[in-house]
């Protein structure tokens, strides 16, 4: 089920005369939403909390004792968080176009996922005076942010309790600290507002290049949507406005940084405090660096979004070199040709590296583009129902664990069911209320910024769909399935139900955006959507659980709400790019 929503709105600036010449109105703000730390062991007696230096490998910073909200859980981590690597920032770029008054909000937050709930929370909070037609916020995913949907709260349960919680004898805790959940949300609720009252007249380029470095894709078929994205928003008087980057991997690089079996280092070489502060560490990753290069070498506001980084698009197994101290090999290099004695390991200098390379390839790809002619600014979006299949997801639903705002989940008809019942799959009985209902609600939307045209899903999206299938995908199976053929649907088996959404795409430079304002999993064709039974004892047998990501060919099935994700939400997309205009270069 799928719900349209149209909105017409009036020009607030009447000067229609400037879309012919390529100018609309912009403006950017960003706000700082990195947990405040209230004490922390000041080892140089500055008085100043040390995030560490960055261009060394295991320099973590002053450790925190204590956050001014309260304890904080790492998102993907290992529990609660005892360093603070570098800050976390939201930012917001509102655009409208000037003849038609339509006015969008891009924000991008360096969190690891905001729920739906909590998306729809956040435009509340947006005064009415900020005038806004539709937001579009998205996650950079750096699973070294704070715990946003409440599953690290279950991280210090002991094995021994989790029956008590199932029989309702222990209530489970959510790893969401609320207190700085509260604050994050007005802080990114100002940054739209920010922006909106500062509106000037600015033009827009758009550019496209390719970057892989670092990339690396551990699921098969092995296909990489390896365009980087960039638009630039600059003032009428030339002084930059905004810039907008989307690349295309997991912020994870240093999560595993003591474990060996990712980060090929030797454990020797590994400082106690680093291998201690596995899963501890609260970073933006690369995108931080991202942004921190572009403020340092163009200027302005900038953000950064995640594209089709799903299944299972990762820098936590590679292995970078730093191309401004080897010239010789510059990231573009085949890593293949680069010597094992100048390639570092995921360590703290990875997300440097990454980040800032990213960061001069979509400037450099920036530089020769040119100023858009005309530019409209548009919207649309659909309202979807997608079936809540999986088990874990519907018992943390019971818990009342789950992000900042409550939820509900809906009948086949959209509306609110609230009915709840003592029972889940392979268990008869539970000692807690769970949800009954059949599906999640959620949205999918395009928005359209001249030659530029972002694709948001609520999930992270695999290659094959964002870009399609290769023309030797049948006859050169071996290239793109070089272990696990046997375990995917492969060769004229992979079918999708769609075409990719960038063969769809109706603007010249397609951005996709994962994790937009919602994160349901991992967006797999149906046809491989394969759930994996790895503990074959009931009632978990029936429960989609894998043990070891790293040895999974279908880890990503048991990190996904539903098999129904490509038919829900890549149809929901086809429908509103069905609906689009072709965009026109000029009046």
């Amino acid at each position: 089920m799928a719900v349209v929503m149209t909105v017409i709105t009036a020009p607030r600036f009447a000067h229609a005369e400037w879309l012919s010449a390529g100018v609309v109105m912009a403006s950017a703000a960003e706000f700082d939403i990195t947990p405040r730390i209230k004490s922390f062991v000041d080892r140089n007696g500055n008085g100043v909390h040390d995030m560490g230096d960055p261009t060394q490998p295991f320099d973590l910073g002053e450790p925190v004792l204590e956050f001014e909200d309260g304890p904080i859980y790492v998102g993907n981590g290992s529990g609660l968080a005892t360093h603070v690597h570098g800050p976390l920032k939201v930012g917001a770029l509102v655009v409208e176009d000037p003849r038609t008054g339509v006015r969008v909000a891009l924000v991008s937050t360096d969190l690891y996922m905001v729920l739906q709930a909590d998306t729809d929370a956040i435009r509340k909070l947006v005064g009415a005076t900020a005038d806004i037609d539709f937001i579009l916020l998205g996650s950079t995913h750096t699973h070294m942010g704070p715990d946003t949907i409440g599953l690290m709260g279950l991280s210090d349960v002991k094995p021994m309790d989790f029956p008590k919680i199932l029989w309702g004898e222990m209530e489970a805790k959510s790893g969401v600290n609320h207190v700085w959940f509260d604050w994050m949300m007005r802080q990114t609720a100002r940054a739209i507002e920010q922006a909106a009252f500062t509106m000037t007249p600015a033009t827009i380029r758009v550019s496209r290049t390719k970057f892989s470095f670092g990339m690396k894709d551990e699921r098969e078929p092995h296909i990489i949507d390896d365009d980087l994205m960039t638009l630039a928003v600059d003032g009428t008087d030339g002084k930059p406005i905004a810039t907008v980057v989307q690349g295309t991997c997991h912020p994870e690089s240093i999560l595993l940084n003591g474990d060996p079996r990712y980060t090929q280092l030797d454990p020797a070489s590994v400082p106690e405090e680093a291998k201690n502060a596995w899963g501890h560490i609260i970073t933006p990753g690369f995108p931080g660096w991202v942004r921190q290069t572009i403020r340092e070498r163009r200027g302005g506001t900038p953000l950064y979004f995640s594209g089709a980084l799903g299944g299972m698009i990762t820098n936590i197994t590679s292995q970078i070199w730093d191309p401004e101290q080897h010239p010789e090999y510059p990231a573009t290099a085949d890593p293949k040709t680069v010597p094992n004695a100048v390639k570092i390991a995921p360590d703290m200098r990875f997300e440097v590296i990454q980040g800032r390379e990213m960061a001069k390839a979509a400037l450099e790809s920036l530089a020769a583009a040119s100023v858009a002619g005309a530019i409209d600014v548009s919207f649309d979006r659909e309202t979807i129902l997608v079936p809540l299949e999986n088990p874990l997801f519907r018992l943390t639903g019971g818990l009342g664990i789950m992000g900042h705002t409550p939820s509900m989940l809906y009948d086949d008809d959209g509306k609110p069911d609230p009915r709840t019942k003592r029972g889940l799959k392979g268990m008869i009985f539970t000692g807690v209320e769970i949800p009954k209902g059949a599906n999640m609600k959620t949205e999918v939307s395009v928005v359209n910024i001249g030659p530029a045209q972002f694709l948001a899903m609520p999930g992270e999206l695999l290659g094959e769909l964002s870009v399609g299938l290769p023309d030797d995908f049948v006859t050169n199976e071996d290239r793109y399935f070089p272990k696990d053929k046997k375990k995917h649907a492969h060769g004229e088996g992979l079918r999708l139900q769609f075409p990719p959404l960038k063969k769809q795409a109706t603007r010249p430079y397609p951005f996709i955006v994962c994790l937009a304002g919602n994160d349901l999993g991992y967006i797999i064709p149906e046809v491989d959507f394969k759930p994996p039974h790895e503990i074959p004892v009931p009632p978990l047998v029936f429960w989609w659980i894998c043990l070891d990501a790293s040895a999974s060919a279908h880890y990503e099935e048991s990190m996904t709400a539903s098999s129904k994700l490509e038919e829900r939400l890549i149809g929901g997309l086809t429908r509103i790019l069905g609906r689009q205009r072709p965009y026109a270069t000029a009046n």
